[in-house]
């Protein structure tokens, strides 16, 4: 055998080894990010009996519910395994309930030994955080999720909330009485019976929905390709930008409209002039107000 043949021989081993290593690492990297089989997992809960007057979220895949609870009490529905554990505490009047991955490692040496040979990890099964909270006002509601969906119910009033969410949907039917901030790649913000000062959406591909809402100051949209739609809206100062999503609805009262568009078609009412100001920006979506 040649010395040409051997270094070929030995290099091409060398490679092979590397790339078994590198798709090891690769997908056991994807495997622990992903839920745990639900066989693995167990329902717990927890009563909380110190005060608070804000509260804080933090998930990662397990759906996000704020529902009223019957007995004015204040309890925590969840779900822990091995590898996702969750930590709920009181601190400083916040209400915080988070949840930690007990399988993050960090060596890709970790990664191999510990690869997941059982592919148990691929068998995705939604669960869901339920906070029961008494019907009563909050200082501020911030919840973060990177595919959870977050819903909270209208029997509750909040000063301020600010929610993100990588592909999570955002359902929000509480009362808001000062700013509301929400901020996702994918999933839709949907947004009803709101009357505050201030309202920030940012998404790339997901819709935007406000219904009977008041923003006294400004409510300001920016999306990719998402829908926007403002139903029986009453703002002073409204501004949407979007690349390809259409933007239609109905505003409420008189308003100076200031509409930009390269393909998209426009229609604005008759009432089009106004104190309180749209600004709607878009390349090739379609402007519709009634």
């Amino acid at each position: 055998m040649g010395k040409a043949t051997k270094i070929i021989l030995i290099t091409a081993a060398i490679l092979i080894t590397a790339g078994i290593i590198i798709t090891v690492i690769g997908y056991n990297f994807v495997s622990r990010n992903k839920p745990v089989s639900a066989a693995t997992f167990e329902k717990k809960e927890q009563t909380i009996t110190d005060g608070f007057d804000s509260i804080s979220v933090d998930e990662i895949s397990a759906d996000i519910k704020l529902v009223p609870s019957t007995d004015g009490t204040t309890k925590i529905e969840y779900y822990d395994s091995e590898q996702l554990e969750h930590k709920i505490c009181v601190k400083s009047g916040t209400l915080e309930v988070s949840v930690h991955d007990n399988a993050l490692i960090h060596g890709w040496w970790e990664y191999v030994v510990n690869f997941d040979w059982t592919f148990s990890s691929f068998d995705d099964t939604t669960k869901t955080t339920v906070i029961y909270l008494p019907e009563a006002s909050y200082k501020s509601l911030t919840a973060h999720g990177v595919s959870s969906d977050i819903e909270v119910d209208k029997a509750f009033t909040f000063e301020k909330v600010k929610f993100t969410t990588t592909s999570g949907d955002i359902k929000s039917y509480c009362v808001i009485t000062d700013s509301f901030t929400a901020n996702t790649t994918s999933g839709d913000v949907s947004v009803s019976n709101i009357d505050l000062e201030l309202a920030d959406v940012s998404t790339v591909s997901g819709e935007v929905i406000f219904n009977d809402s008041k923003i006294s100051r400004k409510i300001d949209i920016d999306t990719t390709s998402g829908d926007v739609t403002l139903n029986n809206v009453t703002s002073e100062n409204t501004s949407v930008n979007t690349v390809s999503g259409d933007v239609k609805g109905t505003l409420v009262g008189d308003h100076q409209y200031e509409t930009d568009t390269v393909s998209g078609d426009i229609s604005l009412p008759s009432n089009i002039k106004g104190a309180a100001s749209v600004d709607i920006d878009t390349v090739s979506g379609d402007i519709k107000f009634a």
